[in-house]
Parts: structure tokens; C-alpha cells; sequence
């Protein structure tokens, strides 16, 4: 296994390690952007949830057109 991942290129090792940043810092800014909404926006749980889980569905549909329209 060690000798596959040493044969990737740098362009494979490069879309890791930005999917991996945009993975983290997705994580580190939902907290604050639901106290966010809720606080300044007066958004209740609810409306701050759903807000979320939209956001959510609707890059995981987006990412399926994208990826449909690159092949």
C-alpha cells in the first residue's frame, strides 16, 4: 500500500490535501455561523438546522451536476 500511495503524482496529492483543508475549515466555521444565525439573525434551532442541512443537499447535488458536466 505504501509503495501505491508513493506513485501518486503531484496533482493527486495536491486535490488531497485541498479537499482536506476545505474539509476542515467547513467544520471549524459551521459552530460559528450557527451562533451567527441564531444571535444576529434571531434565527430559532430549527431555521438554524435546516439552513445548514440546505446548504449541504444542495452542494451535494450540485457537486453530482458538476461532476456529470466534467465527463
Amino acid at each position: 500500500m505504501l509503495a501505491a500511495i508513493r506513485q501518486f503524482n503531484l496533482t493527486i496529492w495536491l486535490v488531497i490535501l485541498s479537499t482536506f483543508a476545505g474539509r476542515f475549515a467547513l467544520f471549524m466555521i459551521w459552530p460559528f455561523l450557527a451562533i451567527l444565525l441564531y444571535r444576529k439573525f434571531g434565527l430559532n434551532e430549527f431555521e438554524v438546522g435546516l439552513f445548514l442541512a440546505l446548504a449541504t443537499a444542495a452542494g451535494v447535488i450540485f457537486g453530482f451536476y458538476v461532476g456529470y458536466l466534467s465527463e
